[in-house]
């Protein structure tokens, strides 16, 4: 376990919620200077600490809602620590516990220089690490990461699709259709990566395995596999461009 020892003038303690966030600042003397419950609001965070920028250091505890805070401490080029709540809970439990309390105890262990680090996620990397989706695991996840490395890429979901090659596409002439072609034209990662998936994705999903009845009854289960392989890729593309959770009863109801 590592710890952040870093000397500064200022140490920022945050206990985190949704809603509200309990600061406690204190100087390189062990004096609090700022100890205060404000909005959990970017604005709100940066005008509370402003007084104390000049070299100031931020922890706070990995628990549900600490990116935000991250990234604003990034853009802001404040050094942000995040601490390890298993370890943190070691080091400072005690019979009394508030927000008040807490906000104190992280600060002083931030001073002290026994704060027990956790990994700060990169941001651009969270995306596919949290997936929401029933199926995707680290493995397949990591795979869809580097093989798509920027949606953006990506004008349209068709595009996406076509690349994917989670589409055929149809060989037709004087206006008679002749199968398909194109087959082999695409990235073959993102077609396994999609295709387990979809595997994967009815495993303990009683919701999931009723939906793909409905496939199978009408296109059969090869096809119908396919089907689902190809709506989990649209699925991710949306994901990723708008930057939202997997919500599974849209999925299964658009």
């Amino acid at each position: 376990m590592q710890f952040y020892t870093k000397q500064h003038k200022f140490y920022c303690g945050i206990d985190l919620h949704t809603n509200k966030m309990y600061l406690c600042i204190l100087n390189r003397d062990g004096d609090i200077v700022l100890h205060r419950n404000i909005r959990t609001r970017p604005n709100t965070f940066l005008r509370a600490i402003n007084p104390f920028r000049e070299d100031l250091v931020v922890a706070a505890e990995c628990m549900f809602s600490w990116y935000w805070l991250a990234d604003l401490c990034e853009d802001e080029q404040i050094p942000f620590i995040l601490g390890h709540a298993l370890y943190m809970r070691a080091i400072h439990g005690g019979k009394s516990k508030n927000d008040k309390i807490d906000s104190h105890k992280i600060a002083a262990l931030l001073k002290g220089g026994l704060i027990p680090m956790a990994y700060v996620y990169p941001r651009k990397m969270r995306a596919t690490r949290d997936k929401t989706i029933p199926g995707v695991g680290r493995i397949i996840a990591l795979n869809l990461l580097y093989e798509i490395e920027n949606i953006d890429r990506f004008p349209r979901v068709q595009d996406f699709a076509s690349y994917s090659r989670l589409v055929k596409c149809a060989k037709e002439s004087n206006g008679k259709r002749y199968g398909s072609a194109g087959k082999k034209i695409g990235n073959a990662h993102l077609r396994w990566a999609f295709s387990e998936a979809a595997q994967l994705f009815l495993k303990g999903n009683e919701p999931a395995r009723k939906y793909m009845e409905k496939i199978v009854s009408k296109h059969g289960k090869g096809k119908a596999l396919s089907i689902l392989a190809h709506k989990l890729g649209r699925a991710v593309y949306f994901m990723l461009k708008n930057r939202e959770g997997f919500d599974l009863n849209r999925f299964l109801t658009a």
